[in-house]
Parts: structure tokens; sequence; C-alpha cells
């Protein structure tokens, strides 16, 4: 999953590659993570999202189609949801990593 964070897999191929089925996946992904599988490729993508934003000046535009998100308002209201924040705020608020 991480590796296609822009292009994301659907979870049916990424069972396919794995050999197993998506119900399997599905049950793997919440017993090891916690997680469907779904929720965790969205927290791998508010995690890339969260660098991008520490580390370039790209726009939220820019960083939700790197992060893997169908549009702007898909990204910042996920990053809303999990942050309390919009993308731009968190970004006036959070200090930049060194370059």
């Amino acid at each position: 999953m991480q590796a296609n964070l822009a292009e994301p897999l659907a979870v049916e191929e990424i069972a396919r590659r794995l050999r197993l089925s998506p119900k399997r996946l599905r049950t793997r992904c919440r017993r090891g993570l916690g997680l469907t599988a779904a929720g965790y490729r969205r927290t791998l993508r508010l995690g890339r999202a969260l660098d991008l934003l520490r580390e370039t000046e790209m726009s939220a535009s820019e960083i939700a189609l790197a992060a893997g998100f169908a549009s702007p308002a898909a990204f910042s209201r996920a990053f809303r949801c999990a942050f309390q924040s919009a993308p731009g705020q968190f970004r006036k608020v959070s200090p930049r990593k060194p370059a």
C-alpha cells in the first residue's frame, strides 16, 4: 500500500497480490492493525500528507494528489477529521523540518 499511495490499489488487487481473499485480507488487517485495509491506507496517506506539509512548499492540491486522495476536497475532509484542523492551518502552526 505504501508503495502505491499516489495511485492506490484496490483492496481486491492487494489481496490478489498477497494470494489472499479480500475477506481474509480484511480480517488480517483488523486483527493485526486494529484497522480495516481502507483505514490503514487512509492512515498511510495522511502520514504522507503530513510529511509533505512539513517538508515542502507544495500546495494542498499537489499534496492531495501525491498522497493518493481523489481530490483536494477529499484530502481536506480526511485531514480535518483526523487532525481537527485544515491542512493550511496545520502548516501555519507546524514548524518546518530543516532541509
